[in-house]
């Protein structure tokens, strides 16, 4: 494909063109860091919004807001689509045709990087960690049927991998040497140093919107670490106050330590800020495992979204969370002040799937009553 050439039309303003590659200008206290990137795209909708947010089962003391990240657009909903705009920039600066990325079966990350890929023309690929090897086994629903139907190619590799690079690399050489196709190759999460500027740059519009001034803690929830890192990287080059809480939904506290530790080599700032200086990474949020839910983690799905209106997915968000809450209460002064500031990173795709009754609970499905004949009166529930 031919990169459509940036010029001096600013990231804010509207473009007919999703593939358009828009010069990164940096703000003046992250220019230091390595690996900064040339360009960016345009996919999400910024700034998105802050509001008060009645937590359910959070300890009189404390105010939890959130900012709702899941709306930085709809099939592109969430923190993957901030990563993807520098990520991908990158691929159409590199002149790429394709893009190929990994993840478990319903994975957000792969779904969001379909959807973008589409829409700036590139060619998606998808390696699918799955415990089977027939695809007619695994259930096109959720965001498995979003990546069905923007076209991309699915590939199901061991579920356990361990060559995840390799394994890119190889599909990266065959698309060359069968269909002469450049692809770009991005890590899960898209966590690496070009995907971290997501939420570096993220941190520009929170200081729009005041956070620093108006909360004393972030919290957010952390499986390849790049979302986390980004809000703590940010942090801590403008001096601010917060404190940043990554809840594990994945694997345990020492990956996503070392990963930290990977990330600000990379970026430059290794001997000269820890992790446990940045990030307070919190373990007991992983539960029965990652996408395994308890029924204590569903039915808290459940009663968040009947008592707030906001929906969590049972992978991330609703683990991160609960786990918020039981952090709150076992250990409050892990926390520099009583504002909170949940960053929601979206996953409503995992919701809609054929798990939902179970996800929901019977409370919302005995919600449910037959009303035929007006000349009966409807049951009417409490809410």
């Amino acid at each position: 494909m031919t990169a459509t050439e940036p010029d001096e039309v600013t990231y804010l303003q509207e473009s007919s063109d999703p593939a358009k590659l828009y010069p990164y200008d940096p703000p003046s206290w992250l220019k230091r860091l390595k690996n900064i990137p040339q360009f960016r795209l345009k996919l999400i909708q910024p700034f998105t919004p802050i509001y008060k947010w009645n937590l359910p089962g959070v300890p009189d003391g404390f105010e939890v807001s959130i900012k709702r990240d899941d709306m930085t657009g709809i099939t592109l909903s969430g923190n993957k689509a901030r990563k993807l705009e520098f990520l991908l920039g990158d691929a159409i600066h590199k002149k790429c045709d394709a893009v190929i990325t990994i993840g478990d079966v319903q994975s957000n990350h792969c779904r969001t990087t379909a959807v973008a890929a589409r829409q700036v023309g590139l060619e998606p690929h998808l390696l699918i960690r799955s415990p089977y090897e027939n695809p007619d086994q695994i259930q096109s629903e959720g965001n498995v049927f979003i990546d069905m139907l923007v076209g991309a190619s699915l590939y199901l590799i061991p579920l356990n991998s361990f060559h995840d690079d390799l394994r890119m690399k190889k599909l990266a050489d065959f698309l060359h040497k069968s269909r002469n196709k450049k692809a770009y190759c991005v890590q899960a999460g898209g966590s690496n140093a070009i995907g971290l500027y997501g939420y570096i740059d993220a941190w520009s519009e929170l200081m729009q919107q005041g956070v620093i001034d108006r909360f004393d803690d972030i919290a957010v929830a952390v499986g390849s670490a790049g979302t986390a890192t980004g809000l703590a990287v940010a942090n801590y080059l403008t001096g601010s106050h917060l404190r940043i809480h990554a809840y594990v939904i994945r694997l345990d506290k020492a990956h996503v330590v070392e990963h930290v530790k990977e990330t600000l080599k990379e970026i430059g700032l290794d001997g000269e800020v820890t992790v446990e200086e940045l990030i307070d990474v919190v373990e007991f949020s992983v539960g029965l495992g990652y996408a395994k839910s308890t029924p204590e983690e569903l039915e808290f799905i459940t009663n968040v979204s009947m008592k707030t209106g906001v929906i969590l997915d049972p992978t991330y968000t609703s683990k991160a969370a609960l786990g918020l809450v039981k952090h709150l209460t076992s250990n409050p002064q892990a926390f520099k002040g009583n504002r909170i500031l949940f960053v929601h990173t979206g996953g409503i795709f995992g919701c809609v799937n054929a798990s939902l009754k179970s996800v929901l609970g019977e409370a919302a499905i005995n919600r449910m009553q037959g009303w035929m004949s007006i000349d009966t009166e409807p049951v009417v529930l409490e809410s």
